[in-house]
């Protein structure tokens, strides 16, 4: 969960070094387009926040990773999975506690 008007801090580890992760991010609102943050690495740890004004709304947050091993060489994270039925984002809920 998450409280309306805070920053969130997104964290990931990834065991293999990349040369870029870029985290993609927005309401629960399928009219909205994803904004992006390019992840700071610290070691095999990647960074990035949400600002609060973005988060000052009632609706859920979606976001997923792509990871980049070489310019022609990337993923995204979470991902479909291998049958193809996975949720490929995160979800995240606010709370105005």
């Amino acid at each position: 969960q998450f409280k309306a008007s805070e920053t969130i801090a997104i964290e990931l580890t990834i065991d293999k070094p990349m040369q870029s992760v870029i985290l993609y991010y927005r309401h629960v609102n399928q009219a909205e387009r994803y904004k992006t943050a390019v992840m700071e690495a610290t070691g095999n740890r990647y960074h990035a926040v949400i600002p609060a004004d973005y988060s000052n709304s009632p609706y859920p947050l979606q976001y997923y990773f792509e990871l980049k091993y070489s310019p022609s060489s990337a993923l995204l994270y979470p991902g479909l999975g291998a049958d193809r039925k996975a949720q490929p984002y995160f979800v995240i809920f606010t709370s105005y506690l």
